[in-house]
């Protein structure tokens, strides 16, 4: 049996971000602003608990998981937790 404890890769007062391989595991703190940027590369992100303020380019909504939210590339996006949330992602 292989057992391999999970590190995490970034601790910071927003949470914990965990590097699973091609997924990443995100653990966030209500009140806390994720993203704030984009990429050029496109992302898939599955909110597995919480509920978030997503925007995407100029778009805004609130979300409540569990959903599934591709991010287009180079396009602006911006996670505000409105609740505790923990989030899978891939890009």
């Amino acid at each position: 049996m292989n057992i391999e404890k999970i590190l995490p890769i970034v601790e910071d007062a927003r949470g914990t971000r965990y590097d699973l391989g091609i997924i990443k595991l995100v653990i966030r703190k209500r009140g806390t602003i994720s993203a704030d940027h984009e990429h050029p590369e496109a992302e898939v992100n599955y909110f597995i608990s919480g509920q978030v303020k997503l925007t995407v380019g100029t778009e805004s909504q609130i979300i409540t998981a569990p959903v599934k939210v591709i991010i287009p590339l180079n396009v602006y996006h911006k996670i505000e937790a409105v609740t505790d949330f923990i989030l899978l992602y891939e890009r």
